[in-house]
């Protein structure tokens, strides 16, 4: 009879104890979690790009900027961008008043109250005779004018949050630096080698006020070449001088006669001038206005090819009219007020769905730039853990300048999660707010992505989609092991797969490779042993090669399994295979120096990684080099590595094996 009861308590003790395995395991056990978004063509109000509305006040006639008339902009355009002429007309013999720098300030309290910024250019006049041979009366004694930029310096520095760029203005009619009897003229024969010391001394002055990461715009490429002896198109930015406090690398343009002919009024030498500026427009920024219709040039056809070249991320809606129409008649408005600036974009997400405080939490995002440029300044992206009880605030190490227009980008990252978070289930939410103190709370300057259901209007944050359980310490004990890589490459025919993790404890049994065409439903392909003991606190590397993968889409996960049955899953990866690589290595075999070239054309940024994996997926050689367009060739030296097969891998997932020998 107690054999009875005996077995009758064994029975229901082993069933308990399934049952709290089950969920335990639930808990515990790390599933790959994704999430695809559905992207929309709707216009709208995001900071520090598109059309921008024509204001203007002088010092004879003040008109200050009020918030009801940005509020209508805003609400009527979506428009986030005002040009501003301030003109200094009544100073040019005296010193700014202190009345009209007040009513400035007044004027930049109004943009930040209603969610705006400010192309801002200073001028004297807009006052032309027709005449080419002066006088212009265009800007008081070089003296008085360096004084009014020195006036300016706190205000300029108080309110740069709110300034989007200041064009190099001051001297010549309407500020265009052309037109000037104190700083000559090509059009008299007035400009020498006195006259551009005089210019740069302006220019330099105007760096001098403003922020450092803000622009200085330049009218014409000759302008900055001439006044800072740079040959073009030889000393143009490179990826290494952007954003970096170098004379060349803060100084962007402005085209305020865009597309009224072949050379837009603007390039002495059209076909070295103008792709000089297209390429340092990608480092810098660009905008202006067109300046009179054109059949041949202001079509429609002709326009998005220049507007996407010159990476143009702001332009006048106020002029010239009869451009607007022409892109309103012939259907191509629409697409270029998107497409000014930046237009984000998520396509995908992918994380785990539950990690320990203590750990790394994986997260991959592939997002889309459809726009002509990418973001001009500073901007943070924050990843936002949230529930009902607390909300955690995660900074990531990507710098949005890098998302060039037009390119399709992954990122991988690794997010620490500190030990102290509190259990729970989270929502992972994205923010792109202004990192300026200042504006980082005001929803009107952070970034709205183009997918639908995303947004929270009152917050400015993006619901990824996406949650993450966080256990109880005592829950997270158990955990096997933390993948802390995972990655892949393609090369000619077959896809690699390599990935590392981080053991707890000394029970890991094997890995098993998953493929899936649709992201969620996997099958099996292949199987990793775990022969021998591993300590704990160990890193394992494993290397697998799918050599029958289909062409098109594919996805990956790798499961870690225990011998007690517990497992954890590795993130998704996501691989199209219907591009074959165009990397090529010379000489292969090779003694371990070699010349590599290829192109990177889905690669969004000029800064490139460089990977070599030996035979069994360790990493054993890793670099950076610099391309400045999407072809690009590079040599490696290895030869201090053993003879043996390596895998070559760019950043953009192509591979190649070269054959190393003594």
């Amino acid at each position: 009879m107690l054999l009875s009861y005996f077995y009758i308590f064994m029975k229901i003790y082993k069933f308990i104890l399934q049952v709290f395995i089950a969920l335990f395991c639930t808990i515990t056990n790390a599933q790959p979690t994704s999430a695809t978004y559905t992207v929309h063509n709707n216009e709208l109000a995001n900071p520090e790009r598109g059309f921008y509305r024509y204001t203007e006040t002088r010092a004879s006639n003040l008109q200050p900027l009020t918030v009801n008339q940005l509020n209508q902009i805003r609400q009527q355009d979506l428009y986030t961008i005002v040009f501003r002429y301030v003109y200094l007309d009544a100073f040019m013999n005296s010193p700014i008043s202190a009345v009209f720098l007040a009513n400035m300030q007044n004027d930049f309290t109004t943009l930040r109250n209603a969610g705006f910024k400010i192309v801002l250019r200073f001028a004297y006049t807009s006052d032309w005779n027709g005449s080419s041979t002066g006088p212009f009366n265009d800007s008081p004694s070089k003296a008085q004018l360096l004084q009014h930029i020195v006036q300016l310096k706190p205000l300029v520095q108080q309110n740069g949050d709110v300034i989007l760029t200041i064009q190099n203005g001051f001297w010549g009619i309407w500020g265009e630096n052309y037109y000037s009897d104190v700083f000559g003229c090509e059009c008299n024969n007035t400009l020498n080698a006195a006259r551009w010391l005089d210019r740069r001394q302006v220019s330099d002055s105007l760096l001098a006020i403003l922020p450092s990461n803000r622009f200085l715009s330049a009218r014409y490429p000759t302008l900055k070449s001439r006044m800072y002896n740079l040959t073009i198109p030889t000393d143009s930015i490179t990826l290494a001088q952007a954003h970096t406090s170098q004379t060349k690398s803060r100084i962007g343009y402005h085209n305020d006669c865009f597309l009224v002919a072949a050379n837009d009024y603007t390039f002495g030498n059209t076909a070295v001038e103008k792709p000089f500026w297209e390429k340092e427009s990608r480092y810098t920024i660009m905008g202006g206005e067109t300046c009179g219709d054109n059949t041949t040039y202001a079509n429609c056809s002709n326009a998005l090819q220049d507007l996407v070249k010159g990476h143009w991320t702001y332009l006048n809606y106020d002029y010239h009219p009869d451009v607007i129409s022409r892109w309103q008649n012939n259907g191509c408005l629409e697409g270029i007020t998107n497409r000014l600036g930046y237009r984000l974009a998520l396509n995908q997400a992918s994380s785990i769905s539950s990690v320990c405080g203590g750990t790394l939490l994986p997260l991959s995002l592939t997002l889309t730039n459809s726009g002509f440029a990418a973001p001009v300044h500073e901007r943070s992206v924050i990843l936002v853990l949230r529930n009902a009880n607390a909300t955690y605030t995660f900074p990531l190490t990507v710098d949005p300048r890098t998302w060039y227009g037009g390119t399709t980008l992954v990122l991988n990252m690794q997010i620490p999660i500190p030990a102290s978070i509190l259990p729970g289930t989270y929502d992972l939410l994205l923010h792109l707010p202004d990192p300026s103190p200042s504006l980082s709370t005001n929803t009107k300057y952070a970034i709205q992505l183009a997918n639908d259901g995303l947004w929270e209007a009152s917050t400015g944050y993006h619901s990824l989609n996406l949650s993450v359980i966080v256990p109880e310490e005592t829950d997270c004990s158990g955990l096997p092991l933390n993948f802390i890589r995972f990655e892949t490459a393609t090369d000619v025919s077959n896809i690699h797969l390599t990935w590392q993790v981080l053991l707890d404890k000394d029970n890991l049994s094997h890995f098993i490779i998953e493929r899936s065409l649709d992201g969620k439903h996997f099958d099996e392909i292949g199987k990793i042993e775990i022969k021998d003991i591993v300590r704990p606190q160990t890193v394992l590397t494993h290397h697998f090669i799918d050599e029958h993968s289909p062409a098109g889409n594919c996805y990956y996960r790798v499961m870690a399994k225990d011998y007690d049955g517990s497992h954890t899953y590795s993130w998704i990866q996501h691989v199209e295979k219907n591009k074959p690589t165009t990397l090529t290595i010379s000489p292969n075999p090779s003694d371990g120096v070699f010349t590599l070239s290829g192109n990177l054309a889905q690669v969004s940024s000029d800064k490139q990684l460089l990977s070599l994996f030996n035979s069994i997926g360790q990493p054993v050689y890793r670099s950076e080099f610099y391309t400045e367009n999407s072809f690009f060739t590079t040599t490696i030296d290895i030869s201090q590595l053993p003879a043996g097969i390596y895998l070559v891998k760019t950043g953009d997932n192509q591979a190649r094996e070269i054959l190393i020998k003594n």
